[in-house]
Formats: structure tokens, sequence, C-alpha cells
């Protein structure tokens, strides 16, 4: 694309705002013949710093940091008047290379791993007329939407009506085989302002819909691409400069994974959000927003409950209802949200008794020592949310007779020769119950009941023993009777 530039007249806007700042003092469009210091200032005293120069007619670095013969020297010292700002300076011997139209550009790594750059367009070498203008794209970075700005300014000592710039787009990975002019047809809008005699700004604005019409089989689709761009002279083919578009129009998609019904326990419900995606950029760029609500009250997580950013701990100590609601941020600000329903079904206590200091089983027979009273006490569990509003009910034979986690049982209960039925009822505050149930017996009664048994028992065999004996005699005067002889009477 060959754009006309125009000579409209603006003032360069200097207002900056970035958290961590590294900024060139020394003007664009510097003329460097010799021994010239570079000057700045950053927020940081951080002494990683890395340069280097670029010809932008030829596309190569000649000259870094990172180069053994670089003759250079960096100097940070705090700024006096200025305090929380740190002063720098490099000073490159620039009569060491040949003539260019150079990009001189500035790193400073922070301890966290972030970093700033900054740029600065120079003229190395005796100045002169056929020196190609330099590009200075501003960083683009992420975009969401229909369409982005392409933003910067161009440097020429022979500024002209007829300097022309050229943009392209390709995709990370297929610049070498695939590159998208970006022609009259694609820009939507353009603006340059000269700022002075040699330095001009430009922003052109560029619709995504306008690339994909122009193209066959290329959509600008989510993913890394590269806007390259060059600034011509009538006198001279111009420098060229690269800057990233991260495009994100697919908005990510919020996951859950808990389970949807648990009983009330002290355990935890694991909210598990780590599946939630992004299209193309994956997880690692993602923001999580967690509401709760229970019982009709939302909250944030507390930090108890945060296991990680992506999954809560939740507690399941209450029966009830819990929505979860997550959403889900991206790089650019687009979002996604759903909400997890945990159904928290109550947990029916467990009925425990100790009968005089003893515990004891459903249906076991208990037998009470030869004591006046025995004590009862309920040992029932539940949740701990439960627990402390546990009502204990004791039934003697069906019938109501104490109320507490503490009874006893006097021996004017004990009035029948037989086992009494003792019940513990539990109820929780939930209404949910459980019932424990023995029978009741003590030595006395035992002795008694074994007493009277051996009385019967002794009746009955004296009974059948006289029966016996009766019959036997029966038996046997039939049997006299049977062999009878008789004997012949004497004759006189």
């Amino acid at each position: 694309m060959v754009i006309e530039l125009k000579t409209e007249k603006r003032a360069m806007n200097s207002d900056q705002s970035t958290s961590d700042l590294l900024i060139i003092t020394s003007e664009n469009g510097l003329e460097a013949d010799g021994i010239v210091t570079i000057r700045g200032f950053s927020t940081s005293n951080s002494e990683q710093i890395k340069w280097y120069i670029n010809d932008t007619i030829n596309s190569e670095i000649i000259q870094s940091s990172a180069d053994d013969s670089a003759d250079e020297s960096i100097i940070i010292s705090i700024n006096i008047t200025n305090p929380g700002k740190w002063d720098w300076e490099i000073t490159v011997d620039f009569s060491l290379y040949e003539d260019c139209s150079c990009i001189f550009e500035i790193t400073q790594t922070y301890q966290n791993g972030e970093y700033s750059q900054s740029k600065i367009g120079i003229f190395i070498g005796e100045i002169q007329l056929n020196h190609g203008p330099i590009l200075l794209m501003d960083e683009i970075g992420w975009m969401s939407g229909e369409s982005f700005n392409i933003t910067g300014i161009i440097i020429d000592d022979t500024f002209e009506e007829n300097t022309t710039l050229d943009f392209s787009i390709c995709k990370i990975g297929y610049c070498e085989s695939v590159g998208i002019p970006l022609t009259l047809e694609v820009i939507e809008n353009m603006t340059v302002s000269q700022i002075n005699g040699k330095i001009s700004s430009f922003e052109i604005v560029v619709k995504l819909e306008n690339i994909s019409h122009s193209q066959d089989t290329i959509i600008i689709e989510d993913g890394e691409w590269m806007i390259t761009g060059s600034a011509d002279n009538e006198n001279a083919t111009g420098g060229i400069d690269q800057v990233y578009l991260l495009v994100n129009n697919i908005q990510p998609v919020a996951n859950i994974s808990a389970y949807e019904y648990v009983v009330e326990s002290s355990s935890k419900i694991l909210v598990d959000a780590s599946h939630s995606n992004d299209y193309y950029w994956g997880r690692d760029l993602l923001k999580y927003d967690w509401k709760i609500e229970e019982n009709g009250v939302i909250r944030a997580p507390m930090a108890s409950e945060k296991f990680e950013e992506n999954i809560l701990q939740i507690s399941a100590e209450n029966n009830g209802t819990i929505n979860i609601t997550l959403t889900v941020r991206d790089a650019t600000g687009l979002t996604n949200t759903t909400i997890h329903k945990i159904t928290v079904a109550n947990s029916k206590p467990i009925a425990v008794m100790s009968v005089d200091g003893k515990y004891v089983n459903h249906n076991e027979i208990v037998v009470l020592g030869k004591n006046q009273t025995w004590p009862l006490q309920s040992l029932s569990t539940d949740t701990s949310n439960d627990i402390q509003t546990l009502q204990h009910s004791w039934y003697y034979e069906g019938v109501l007779v104490a109320e507490g986690e503490y009874s006893e049982l006097t021996s004017e209960f004990l009035y029948k020769n037989t086992e009494q039925k003792l019940t513990l009822k539990i109820t929780d505050n939930d209404g949910a119950e459980d019932m424990i149930t023995v029978w009741i017996t003590s030595e006395d009664t035992l002795n008694s009941a074994t007493n009277e048994k051996i009385s019967s028992q002794n009746t009955i065999m004296i009974i059948t023993l006289a029966v016996i004996f009766i019959m036997a005699g029966i038996i046997t005067y039939k049997k006299y009777n049977s062999r009878k002889i008789n004997l012949p009477k004497w004759k006189k």
C-alpha cells in the first residue's frame, strides 16, 4: 500500500500512565556522528538493561549491548529532584558504524520478570539528503473487536508530501510465505500530522472484516499476528518496523466440575474450574471471579476457601443449596459465566446411649446392678452444625419420661419381674430422627424370677412323681388280680 502523507500540524502527546516507565529523553531523529550519549529515566534502578541498534534499511542489527565489541557505558543514578526515578545514560561511539537510518531500542527487565521498552530513531554518520526515513510504530499488543489502530511516527530529514507508507499483516509462523497487504480497500480511516520539520505522526484504522474480504482463504482469527510497516521517500527506500498484534475475539469458556448432591459433613466440597479454557490462548491468562450464594446471601470466597485461583474448597457442614457463579475473564476482558448448583442434604443423627456408664447396643438386654439409681447418658452424634442443638428424648415403656443429654433410672421403675423397654430418640433441628432401644432388668428381678421358676419346677416334679406312684400302684393291683389261683377243695 502506498499512501501520501499530508502535512497537518499537531503537538505530540507526551502523557504517560504506565506503572513501569522507561523513557528516552534524547530527541527522535538524533544525528549521531562520533561519541554520543543517549539519556533517559526509569522508575526502577534495575541494572538489567539491554539495547540494540537496528538498521531499518537493511533490516539488521548492527550493534547491541550483548556484543563484546560494543563500546558503551551504562550509568544509572538517582534523580535528586524527582524521587522515585532514576536517570540513566548510555555512551556509544557511533563513528564506528556506517551511515544508516537506525532505530535505537532499550529494554529494562525488573525482578518480577516484567520489562519496559523504549526506542528512538537515529541518523548515524554524516548527515546527507539521501538518508532514508525512519518508521517507529507503537506497540499494539492485545485487541478485541472489529478493528485495530496502527500508530507511530515517521522521521525524515527531507520530509516531503510524497513520503509513503506500506503495511502488511501475517500470522506468526507463516510470515515467510504469506503476507497480506493492507491496501486502501482494507483501511477504514487514516490521519497524518506533522509535528516538526522532520517528524510526523500517523494513525490508521484497519477493520478485520475488510482484511478477510480481500482474501479468498485467510481469516484474521484469534492468534499472534505481525504488522510490518515501511516508510519511503523519493530519494531512498525507508526503514522497516514491526509490531505484534494479538487477536482475541472468541470469548473463553467457564467450566465448573463439582458434585451436585452431597450429604452434610465436616468434609469440604471441591469446586474445580481448572478446565475452563480459551479457544486459542489456553488457560494461563484467564482470571477467575467467584460468587457464592448461600441462604440468599451472595459473597466472595474467603481466603481459606481458595485452594487455588481456579479451585475452591467449600464447607458442607450446613444443609441447603449453594449456588456457585464463576466468571472467567481473558486478557482483553472477554468473559463467560456459568452457575453450578450444589444441594447439601441433611445428615441423619446417630443415637448412642450409655446405661450405668457402659455403652449399650440396640435391642440389648441390660442387667442393672444392686443400686437404687442408674445414670443414663446420650452419646449421640451429628454434624458440627447440628450437634449442639440435638434434642434428646427418653422413653420408658413408650412413655416420655425425660428430656436432655443426661437422665437417670430409679428402682421404682422396675416394678415388674420382666424386662422393661428403654428408648432414646434423637432429633436434629431439621427434623431428622434416630432411636436406640434396650431392655432393662435387674439382678433382684432375675433372682426372683429364678426362684419362682425353681419353685414351680419343684411343684411340677412332686406332682409328676405322685402321679407316677399312683399309676404304678394301679398297674400292680391289676396285675395281682389277674394272676389269682383257684385251689381245689378237699373232699372229706
